[in-house]
């Protein structure tokens, strides 16, 4: 549930965050203003068959809707999981470390 345990409790505790990157999972949508300060990366393999990419889609949707910085990276035949992708074939560790919390 890592991907869903990020954007709940990025919603729940916003402040607690400098940045998110979701991966493969879904949030409740019409709470997304809460991080809408937040900078965004949300990764998810469009084959993944333990959570749909429409999951995805609809946070991604919203917070771009509310002008949030998101990233949304659909990863073509990459299975549920992503974060082999993610971690091995991007810069996402190092962009996670270059954020900073906002006051």
């Amino acid at each position: 549930m890592g991907g869903f345990g990020t954007w709940e409790l990025s919603c729940h505790a916003p402040q607690l965050f400098s940045a998110i990157a979701p991966l493969c999972g879904g949030g409740l949508s019409w709470r997304a203003d809460r991080i809408k300060h937040l900078p965004v990366r949300v990764y998810h393999g469009d084959a993944d068959k333990a959570v749909p990419l429409q999951y995805s889609l609809l946070m991604t949707a919203r917070l771009k809707e509310l002008g949030a910085d998101v990233e949304m990276n659909i990863l073509p035949g990459v299975p549920h999981n992503c974060w082999t992708y993610a971690y091995e074939q991007t810069d996402l560790l190092p962009w996670l470390a270059a954020q900073k919390r906002k006051k």
